[in-house]
């Protein structure tokens, strides 16, 4: 099968990499197909001002978006904004995946993974490593309405999601409020101190029935 990993803030291929880039190479040795999409920064090869650039690395296919991260909250994060509408942009253009994984925050990213795998009708596995922003929610008229449409959208993309994961009990205990009972039975926990079989044997149990061999 054909995985999309997405995520604005993961570590590039390395001693410092992602622990989604290591499951991803155990993806690819069991003769999947895994992209992944992330930031630019911090890998070895140099953009020139081009938006995009793509390659290979043992098997894993990266596609690495130059957005640079303004260190802003995610509404007025530029950066954040252009990332989402360049995972919409290739995500269409690349051969159709049969998984999304796609992490937050920021919520935009997570957004954008989600309208893909509604678009291309392919589950969506979301991966939370911490809540999302409340801080934006802040009072008046304006900034009320914001937070309500955000807060729907928080919603939305959570009960899109086929599995959620979430790293560590604080993150699962904040999101639940936004859960229906049901809907909390999909949540699955990860502490991100687990050893790589441990992870491996986590993650493969989010692949679809039968498609984890």
């Amino acid at each position: 099968m054909h995985i999309y990993i997405i995520g604005r803030h993961l570590n590039p291929p390395g001693p410092r990499e992602d622990r989604l880039i290591k499951i991803g190479r155990q993806w690819v040795k069991q003769e999947h197909r895994v992209t992944v999409f992330l930031p630019a920064e911090g890998m070895n090869f140099n953009l020139s001002g081009k938006k995009i650039g793509l390659t290979e690395e043992e098997g894993l296919v990266l596609v690495a978006f130059n957005a640079p991260d303004m260190g802003l909250k995610d509404l007025w994060n530029k950066g954040n904004k252009e990332f989402a509408c360049l995972i919409n942009q290739q995500g269409r253009m690349l051969p159709a995946p049969d998984l999304i994984l796609v992490v937050a925050p920021p919520l935009s990213t997570a957004i954008a993974g989600e309208e893909l795998s509604r678009e291309l009708k392919v589950p969506l596995v979301l991966e939370m490593r911490e809540g999302f922003d409340e801080e934006e929610a802040k009072r008046g008229f304006i900034s009320g309405l914001f937070a309500r449409s955000r807060a729907r959208k928080e919603e939305n993309l959570l009960a899109s999601a086929k599995s959620i994961t979430a790293e560590g009990k604080a993150v699962a205990a904040r999101i639940a409020g936004q859960l229906t009972e049901q809907e909390k039975n999909k949540v699955k926990v990860i502490e991100g101190r687990e050893s790589e079989e441990e992870l491996k044997a986590f993650y493969d149990c989010l692949l679809p029935e039968g498609k984890n061999k």
